[in-house]
């Protein structure tokens, strides 16, 4: 149990360790959830927002 535990926070640490070159080796694990911006309520322009 313990050897399991170690083995996940060694794969976990190694992202602070290993510095990505670009966007797409950054995100190069990211799970989508399918969800996009258009999809998303952002609410009405307040303040100095512009109004899309």
């Amino acid at each position: 149990m313990i050897k399991k535990e170690l083995n996940k926070l060694v794969e976990e640490m190694r992202f602070f360790k290993y510095k990505p070159k670009d966007n797409h080796e950054l995100f190069a694990g990211w799970k989508d959830d399918g969800i996009r911006d258009h999809e998303i309520d952002w609410g009405e322009p307040k303040g100095k927002e512009l109004p899309w």
